[in-house]
């Protein structure tokens, strides 16, 4: 979210597991109803919509099918405010994903040029906090490869229809 929102840090909260993020989501239903656009992102997970409250997302409005980078993502049923961002792979691997396809080299920016070091360098705390990381996102951004793209701009064209464009 961080690299799709430009660094707007206060429009982001990160909570780990899909269950929390269901709680999240439906806590915001019931807080604003429709009056407020939400975007959630998890990672793919076979029992992902075996969630019950991640279950009402059930509308497809975008699918990419980028290798490496393929994400769905979905629109609750009844608050057509609220979208669930479905990444495959997990996120540091779809992040990985698009370097390649930007033609980037994740050494340039002092990471890990391999797929497992570089999960294994995201799985530290804090990792999205790393200048590396910070870096790495901005010139992601600047490259804009295809599925990142699609997915920047379904995230712009939403924020706008929240008045939140400007960037």
């Amino acid at each position: 979210m961080r690299a799709l929102l430009y660094d707007r840090q206060k429009l982001i909260t990160h909570i780990k597991g899909a269950p929390k993020v269901g709680d999240a989501l439906h806590q915001q239903a019931e807080r604003y109803g429709s009056s407020r656009v939400v975007i959630a992102m998890v990672d793919n997970d076979k029992h992902l919509f075996s969630i019950p409250k991640l279950k009402p997302f059930d509308q497809v409005v975008l699918r990419c099918e980028e290798p490496g980078c393929l994400f769905v993502v979905y629109r609750h049923r009844k608050l057509a405010s609220q979208y669930l961002i479905v990444l495959d792979p997990a996120c540091d691997g779809w992040l990985y994903g698009n370097l390649r396809a930007a033609g980037l080299q994740p050494q340039a920016y002092q990471l890990p040029e391999l797929l497992n070091d570089f999960l294994g360098f995201t799985k530290s705390i804090r990792a999205e906090e790393q200048p590396e990381i910070v870096s790495l996102l901005k010139a992601l951004r600047t490259s804009a490869p295809p599925a990142y793209a699609r997915l920047a701009a379904f995230v712009t064209e939403r924020l706008g229809e929240a008045g939140q464009a400007g960037w």
